[in-house]
């Protein structure tokens, strides 16, 4: 397997040194990048497979980035995460996650924490060449090509969104509740409340058009793919 590469957003030398040491030192190939003006064209010249961005106090400006990289169809599957010491609330959390970013790394963090989630994130949206397609009535979900089809048209999603019209899919028919979906997409306990996963599931439907509906709420309890 080629070595994945992961590109690193961090002004300070000292954490550049440290991102380094300890992602390298995990098996991955990465650059680091000083600032964010310059991230689309770096994302853009090399294959990428997550960028982590140290976030300061304002995160608009990385905000307005991020969704920008989503909107391009080139980059939109790179995985982004942010890492930052200056989160304050969970609300700040669930923006970021809403507006693309697909991990929150809130700091102080030891470095073996993060770089594990940086694996469980890789490992998530990695796929073989063996996996059959999963289909239920006009959804089709191409895993190889990681690729979603409604009637034969094709959908862009976030990759936690793919993540979870993947197990609503593997798992139709069955109710499942927040605290799982959370388990399984995001990998770790998330404070705050669930109303990331509802506004995800939200957009999911809002991308499925009328195949949306087959996504139903279980009040109090979660979702079902019926």
């Amino acid at each position: 397997m080629s070595t994945q590469s992961i590109l690193a957003v961090e002004p300070s030398p000292v954490l550049q040194r440290a991102f380094k040491k300890h992602l390298a030192g995990a098996g991955y190939r990465v650059v680091i990048l000083p600032g964010i003006e310059k991230l689309e064209q770096t994302l853009g010249s090399g294959e990428f497979a997550l960028v982590i961005i140290n976030v300061a106090k304002s995160a608009y400006p990385y905000l307005h980035r991020v969704q920008a990289v989503k909107k391009n169809s080139k980059l939109k599957k790179i995985v982004v995460v942010f890492v930052s010491k200056h989160c304050t609330s969970s609300a700040h959390v669930v923006r970021s996650l809403e507006s693309g970013v697909d991990d929150y790394i809130v700091l102080p963090c030891t470095w073996p924490v993060l770089v594990a989630r940086v694996k469980a994130l890789l490992r998530r949206v990695s796929f073989t060449l063996t996996q059959p397609p999963l289909v239920f009535k006009e959804i089709r979900i191409d895993r190889n090509a990681h690729a979603v089809m409604v009637n034969g048209k094709s959908i862009s999603l976030t990759p936690k969104e793919y993540g979870l019209l993947c197990l609503f899919l593997e798992q139709k028919g069955h109710v499942l509740n927040r605290a799982y979906l959370m388990e399984q997409i995001w990998e770790y306990d998330y404070f705050g409340t669930t109303r990331t996963v509802d506004k995800h599931v939200e957009n999911l439907r809002n991308k499925l058009g009328k195949a949306g509906k087959y996504i139903e709420t279980i009040e109090r309890v979660g979702y079902r793919l019926n």
